[in-house]
């Protein structure tokens, strides 16, 4: 039948929603209302937390970034998972590292039961280059060991911690302590052998 698709550009963003007509939509009339089936709010919101920045929905899990939470100090960022048929929050998703101005949530994508975070701030090394982080949906665990962000833990990960190791990425600094040896290492290969959650 056709398409509807619509624009919205808001804070440096721009989303394009397409709606199929292959089946009948019940458009309303032209000043009627049309009120929110859910309203998400943060178990511990706050005055400028910056909640609903970023917005994510796979498989009935709703994401919801707070680029200026300061759980993890000022403007740190936090995601909040949500269940998208009761609008209970399932878990606040805080990254092992974070810190002040990292901006973490400012990014997300959920796929498979995986939700991928964006800290674009993220200031391991100094400079700011960011990071992305991955959780399970299921259970709000970061699969710390998934450096490749494919949901399966395998030679590719393996691949991609050795180069991250020898170039002295912060990504391959498993036990946060500024430094590339052994102990990294081995904080990587038990994180892999755990699996993702």
């Amino acid at each position: 039948m056709g398409t509807i698709t619509i624009l919205k550009i808001a804070f440096r963003r721009l989303a394009i929603v397409t709606i199929s007509l292959s089946t009948f939509i019940a458009l309303p009339a032209v000043g009627q209302a049309i009120n929110e089936d859910l309203k998400l709010t943060a178990s511990d919101g706050a005055a400028g937390d910056g909640f609903g920045n970023s917005i994510a929905m796979n498989n009935g899990i709703v994401a919801v970034g707070a680029l200026v939470d300061d759980d993890n100090g000022d403007a740190s960022g936090s995601v909040c998972l949500f269940d998208a048929s009761t609008g209970a929050q399932l878990f606040k998703l805080l990254p092992s590292d974070g810190a002040a101005h990292d901006q973490f949530g400012y990014f997300i994508d959920i796929d498979n039961g995986i939700v991928a975070v964006g800290s674009p701030d993220d200031d391991d090394d100094g400079n700011k280059p960011g990071s992305a982080y991955v959780f399970d949906t299921g259970t709000g665990a970061a699969c710390l060991a998934n450096l490749n962000n494919d949901a399966t833990l395998n030679f590719f990960d393996v691949s991609a911690f050795l180069v991250a190791f020898n170039a002295n990425d912060p990504i391959a600094d498993f036990n946060n302590d500024a430094l590339f040896n052994f102990f990294d290492v081995s904080a990587f290969i038990i994180a892999f052998a755990q699996g993702c959650p």
